[in-house]
C-alpha cells in the first residue's frame, strides 16, 4: 500500500481510563465527600486550574476535603489507589 499525504489512516482508540472518583455535593461552597474505589490509597492531591498543587497527602480522613479556604475555582482532584490514577472535577463556588 501506497501513503502519501493525502492518506489517512484510521487505529481504534481503546479508552483504559479508569471510571472517575465520585465527589458530593458538586458544586460546594465548603467541603466535598469522596467515594474512591477498594484498595489501599497511596496518595491524593487537589490541583488548581493552572495545574499547582493545593492540597494533598497520603491519608483523607473520612473522606471528606474540606475547601473552606481555597477561592471559588474548578479544582482538579487525583488519587492513586492500588497503582491506579482516577480523577475527578471539584467546583468551588
Amino acid at each position: 500500500m501506497d501513503i502519501d499525504s493525502s492518506t489517512i489512516i484510521w487505529e481504534p482508540v481503546i479508552d483504559l481510563s479508569p471510571i472517575p472518583i465520585r465527589v458530593y455535593p458538586n458544586p460546594t461552597t465548603s467541603w466535598v465527600s469522596v467515594e474512591l474505589p477498594e484498595g489501599q490509597l497511596q496518595y491524593w492531591e487537589l490541583l488548581d486550574i493552572q495545574g499547582k498543587r493545593v492540597q494533598g497527602g497520603t491519608y483523607m480522613p473520612d473522606h471528606t476535603l474540606w475547601l473552606n479556604e481555597l477561592p471559588a475555582g474548578v479544582y482538579l482532584l487525583q488519587a492513586v489507589v492500588d497503582e491506579q490514577r482516577y480523577q475527578a472535577r471539584i467546583t468551588k463556588e
